[in-house]
């Protein structure tokens, strides 16, 4: 466990925006009230600091001119693809120094014709894999509803990046819960 100020530098954040994105409930370690929230001041974990650094790749932190999501369907993300990938019993980015690369997000699709007078139907499938899968992912999900639907967007951030990135800067800090991940030190 860790304190906030070790958390903040573990996922390089400063403290005004993750008291700003606190306050608005939009980060995926904390649901609930501002109260719930303070009690956490000296009990973080490893996994809490990677998803808040894989939110904030997915929303382009300090690229708000680039930014493709919303802090709040960020959360959304982060939250319900790292609940699906453990209920498939895949093993979490941190727990691994992974050969191939994971990456998590989101593919908006489109059901519907605009030269029909028809409502056009958006729906969206969370993604947790393989950068190659997810084409597949995109076309499973076209030949499941028909024809008529089409992917319109896809945000995804690398969560293999993510974990890596918050486990070094750990281990930078001496956090003993870092040391325990390695499978084989790192040069």
């Amino acid at each position: 466990m860790m304190k906030l100020a070790a958390l903040l530098y573990c996922t390089d954040l400063d403290r005004h925006r993750f008291n700003t994105l606190r306050r608005r409930e939009q980060l995926p370690i904390i649901k609930g009230s501002a109260d719930d929230a303070d009690s956490r001041q000296s009990n973080y974990s490893l996994d809490d600091a990677f998803r808040l650094r894989l939110f904030l790749d997915l929303i382009g932190q300090g690229e708000t001119e680039n930014a493709s999501i919303t802090p709040t369907d960020a959360c959304n993300i982060v939250v319900n693809v790292m609940m699906m990938e453990r209920s498939k019993g895949q093993p979490h980015p941190l727990d691994m120094l992974v050969k191939e690369e994971l990456w998590a997000g989101v593919v908006v699709f489109e059901e519907g014709h605009f030269l029909d007078q028809g409502e056009i139907l958006r729906f969206s499938q969370w993604y947790g894999g393989a950068l190659p899968d997810v084409h597949k992912k995109v076309g499973q999900v076209i030949s499941h509803t028909g024809r008529s639907t089409r992917a319109v967007r896809v945000v995804l951030a690398n969560a293999t990046r993510a974990a890596n990135f918050v486990r070094q800067k750990a281990v930078a800090l001496g956090i003993s819960e870092a040391y325990d991940l390695y499978e084989e030190w790192p040069d």
